[in-house]
């Protein structure tokens, strides 16, 4: 398939009017709920674009913004959809705020660099795949707390752990650490075959929460799988999940230069910490470094996909200025096709990361089908780790300790 056959105004057309329902109904949520929870790297640019078209409907049409006083982490700063955004310092404690949650499970594990035997390849990855969304499930719970019991939750503690230690990221942690508890959250997402929303939403259920859904689903619901179809249905005919299909999520399991950022998985540590906490999961997420070729192609993404949720927008709405959209938005559509072919298809399909991304040397470092980064560590780097986790733990993190 040709990339203008893919990244056809079809295509983005249904992807925008997506992100253009989701980002209405985002506006009236707020009025209930105080945060929006995205989880997994194929929500991220759809989630940027929905707040984006909440903010610009409610310019357009005189109303309040209900998006206009939103603290959040840095993570997200750098983005065009969150750049107005304020840090959780400037905030009052009732203002509305959007967190990430990094979920990704997308694993393709090397036996020989874990040590775990008597198992296939595609049976450990299906065991880590599972173990990162129980895991998961367990960190956003911990979001759900005040920033002084967040700090003594173990899950929560693996996660401080990975950003101070692992990854020299202590201004992040510091921002999750001291972020204002959840009180009602609405996690958006994507799915194909609705596995990684409906075991996350499980979980969150039987450890007491109930976020409400907003899910777009891709290829129109056609891979969407019979069990995990029926729970959904059951889940949008109870009132707490808004559900609508696409023709293809163009970003879904792709590279930085249309996700916005790169995961990065630790495998071995998911293994070797497994007698100190379980279930476990190793993941982080790295923000667009200052690659021009990863910017330029995300940035014209983003804003392609955002001129495309306003043609939806107009057509609902504003009817008679549907055909000047259309216009914009196939100018925008235009400009990306010649980034692409300007860049070439690696920066639709590889993850990238700063130089120095994480403190210690590597053994290995590979990329899954998903484009998803493993880092494999030597036995000696992996046992320092191991106590230094150990340590950590049983530190008490409201004293403002320093792991370094």
């Amino acid at each position: 398939m040709s990339y203008k056959t893919e990244f056809s105004s079809e295509n983005f057309l249904s992807l925008g009017r997506a992100c253009y329902e989701i980002g209405k109904l985002m506006e009236d949520l707020f009025n209930s709920y105080d945060t929006l929870l995205i989880p997994s790297r194929g929500a991220w640019p759809l989630a940027e674009v929905a707040v984006g078209i909440c903010k610009y409907r409610a310019k357009r049409l005189g109303e309040e913004d209900k998006l206009s006083d939103v603290r959040t982490i840095s993570l997200l700063k750098g983005y065009a959809g969150f750049k107005n955004f304020k840090g959780i310092k400037e905030q009052d404690e009732n203002g509305k705020q959007i967190i990430v949650a990094p979920l990704t499970a997308d694993v393709s594990i090397e036996n020989n660099l874990i040590g775990v035997k008597g198992m296939s390849k595609d049976e450990l990855s299906e065991m880590f795949t599972e173990e990162i969304r129980k895991y998961g499930a367990r960190l956003i719970i911990s979001f759900y707390k005040s920033p002084e019991e967040r700090k003594e939750d173990p899950y929560f503690k693996f996660f401080d752990f990975l950003l101070r230690e692992v990854e020299g990221r202590d201004d992040l942690a510091q921002e999750y650490e001291n972020f204002p508890a959840i009180h009602k959250a609405i996690m958006m997402d994507t799915a194909i075959s609705g596995r990684a929303f409906t075991t996350v939403m499980k979980n969150l259920i039987e450890l007491g929460r109930q976020p409400y859904g907003l899910l777009a689903v891709d290829k129109d619901g056609r891979k969407l799988k019979k069990e995990y179809k029926q729970w959904l249905s059951k889940w949008r005919n109870s009132g707490n999940l808004f559900m609508t299909t696409v023709h293809t999520i163009l970003s879904e399991d792709r590279g930085a230069g249309l996700l916005g950022v790169s995961a990065v998985i630790y495998p071995q540590l998911m293994v070797r910490f497994k007698n100190i906490l379980s279930p476990l999961g190793a993941v982080t997420w790295h923000p667009l470094p200052k690659y021009k070729e990863y910017r330029e192609t995300f940035s014209s993404f983003e804003r392609t996909l955002f001129e495309a949720a306003k043609v939806a927008w107009a057509e609902e709405e504003m009817p008679e200025r549907k055909s000047k959209y259309l216009d914009s938005f196939n100018k925008r559509l235009g400009e990306f096709h010649k980034i692409v072919e300007k860049y070439g298809s690696r920066v639709l399909i590889a993850p990238v990361v700063r130089d120095n991304f994480i403190r210690y040397p590597y053994e290995k470092i590979a990329e899954s089908s998903a484009h998803v980064i493993h880092v494999y560590f030597s036995k000696r780097t992996l046992d320092k780790l191991y106590r230094l986790f150990q340590s950590f733990i049983k530190t008490d993190l409201n004293t403002n300790y320093r792991l370094r």
